[in-house]
Parts: C-alpha cells; sequence; structure tokens
C-alpha cells in the first residue's frame, strides 16, 4: 500500500472538482474511521491494581443460570446471574457460596437490549470477577466488562483469552493487594 493510496481520501476532500456532497460523504467518513480507531473498545486493558483495590470481591467461578426482568426504575433488561464462586481471592464469599450478580442488558419475550460495555456472563461460563455490593446482596461487576476476565473451563488451571493462567492471575493480585 502506498502513501497516495493512503492520502487519496484527503486530496479528495480538498480537490476543488470534487462535488460538495461528495467531500462531506468523505469527511464523515474519515470521522468516522478516527473515531473508530480512537474508542477505548479496540484496546481493552486491564488496570490489575485498580480492579484490585477498588473492587470490594474478587472471584472465580462459574455461571449457573441468568434471569433476565426489566429495570425497576427505566425500560431498560438487567440480567440477574447465579454464580457458583469455586476461588474467593477478595471478600467475605467462601467457595462452594452462590452470589447474584446484576448487569444492564439481556432478553425478554425475543426483546433483547445490549449495552455496549455491560459484561456478558453466559450459562457455563468462568471468569475471574471483580465485584461490588449493590442493594439487597446483588453485586455489580467493578468497571463492568473490564471487571470480568472469562477463563476456559478445561484443566485444573485454566487459562484465560488472553493467555494468562488463573494461578498467575491471582498471584498477581494478592500481590497488588499485599502492598
Amino acid at each position: 500500500m502506498s502513501y497516495l493510496s493512503i492520502l487519496s481520501p484527503f486530496y479528495s476532500i480538498f480537490n476543488p472538482t470534487t462535488s460538495r456532497s461528495n467531500r462531506f460523504s468523505l469527511s464523515l467518513s474519515l470521522l468516522l474511521v478516527s473515531l473508530c480507531l480512537s474508542s477505548p473498545t479496540l484496546s481493552w486493558s486491564t488496570d490489575l491494581d485498580a480492579l484490585s483495590r477498588n473492587s470490594e470481591v474478587i472471584i472465580f467461578g462459574k455461571v449457573l443460570v441468568n434471569q433476565c426482568c426489566w429495570a425497576e426504575t427505566s425500560m431498560n433488561i438487567i440480567t440477574h446471574t447465579k454464580f457458583l464462586v469455586e476461588k474467593n481471592v477478595k471478600g467475605r464469599i467462601r467457595p462452594g457460596d452462590t452470589v447474584t450478580i446484576e448487569t444492564w442488558g439481556g432478553c425478554i419475550n425475543g426483546m433483547k437490549q445490549v449495552r455496549t460495555h455491560s459484561p456478558v456472563l453466559n450459562k457455563g461460563d468462568y471468569a475471574l470477577l471483580f465485584l461490588n455490593s449493590g442493594p439487597k446482596g446483588i453485586y455489580n461487576v467493578y468497571r463492568e466488562k473490564e471487571g470480568m476476565i472469562p477463563f476456559s473451563a478445561q484443566g485444573e488451571d485454566r487459562v484465560s483469552q488472553d493467555g494468562k493462567k488463573l494461578s498467575n492471575l491471582i498471584s498477581d493480585v494478592n500481590l497488588v493487594l499485599e502492598k
């Protein structure tokens, strides 16, 4: 790919022979591309220090079941997830306990609602979760998607989607908490 092909849209915008509507379309396209490239969702990084320090509870476990309902104060769908705790890293929840986690979005009678940065916990998924308590003993994922690290369901020492071992990640969290 040559520099000329990269710069040709810019040239078209400033070219006096380009029609006004084409200039507008090209400008809008370039703006949208630049916004997409600068979007935080494309380069998602986890700040393990902040997650570890600022969450009340850090647990690893498995999603048992989801139940979607309408939010009491708005026309939004929320999902209550029952989560079986296998390992406790921080907080008073013990292995074997079941906790309820509330996330935004879900599906009711074929109507689906998605919130871009909200974590999605599907039945059977394994995850390391960074949680804060909400009302009525229900937990919320701290920093939404960033507070959920999904893991494979295979083996004693599970591996995250980006190749990190669960035992190493828990060790890193413990080092942060000891500071």
